[in-house]
């Protein structure tokens, strides 16, 4: 465990994911396993050989979201921020607003993404409050200090199979801004979506950085 805590930290393989393997039963075992350790995933010993081959390569291919080497450090912002699960809030709503008339999309979010789930604290044009991490964009982007932006989600590798661009809500374009705190971890995203591919303008991200900025200190002064 140790060794691997050294690698995982090594400035010379930082950009290398390190997958542990480990003994769990239950994913959350693993997950907090891996982010206590500062790997960006684990597989069990109790798993057949296939499935772990399948979860190797998906962790390679990037269709299933790595952790965050500073995921531990991460997730104790995002709790100081007591947020997840608080009722809407008014400044969010509007945030999420601005987001989508700006950038002309049917949808933005703001998207807190915790070991299990991105939870929306604001949404426009979606129905569900959360989603699997597995399945999150979002769980991409916080890795990100720039925009995540994927002009065709059916033509990335990462994205095509995913549950959210083959079924609903049919997602094709997505651009994320990390919600970077002053300790440089990300706690999710202000995100926007549309259902057909496009690309941002400059002024567009520009102005989804700004109102990410806006939200992370909302966040902050929550703490």
């Amino acid at each position: 465990m140790e060794l691997c805590e050294k690698f995982a930290k090594s400035a010379e393989l930082a950009k290398i994911p390190v997958i542990l393997l480990s003994q769990f039963e239950d994913p959350k075992q693993g997950y907090a396993i891996a982010s206590t350790v500062g790997a960006q995933g684990a597989i069990s010993r109790s798993w057949a050989p296939a499935q772990m081959q399948a979860w190797v390569m998906s962790f390679l291919a990037g269709k299933r979201p790595l952790l965050p080497g500073n995921e531990k450090q991460r997730m104790e912002t995002l709790r100081g921020y007591k947020i997840l699960d608080t009722p809407p809030d008014g400044v969010f709503d509007d945030l999420v607003r601005i987001a989508s008339i700006v950038c002309q999309t049917p949808i933005s979010v703001v998207s807190l993404v915790d070991e299990q789930r991105q939870w929306f604290k604001a949404r426009v044009g979606l129905a569900a409050s959360q989603i699997s991490r597995e399945h999150a964009f979002c769980a991409h982007a916080v890795h990100q200090r720039d925009i995540l932006e994927i002009p065709d989600a059916q033509r990335d590798v990462r994205f095509a199979e995913n549950p959210l661009v083959v079924g609903d809500p049919g997602i094709r374009f997505y651009a994320g801004a990390p919600l970077t705190g002053a300790d440089g971890t990300a706690a999710g995203t202000l995100c926007v979506i549309d259902r057909k591919p496009r690309v941002l303008t400059m002024d567009q991200r520009e102005v989804l950085k700004a109102l990410s900025r806006v939200a992370t200190r909302l966040l902050a002064s929550r703490g």
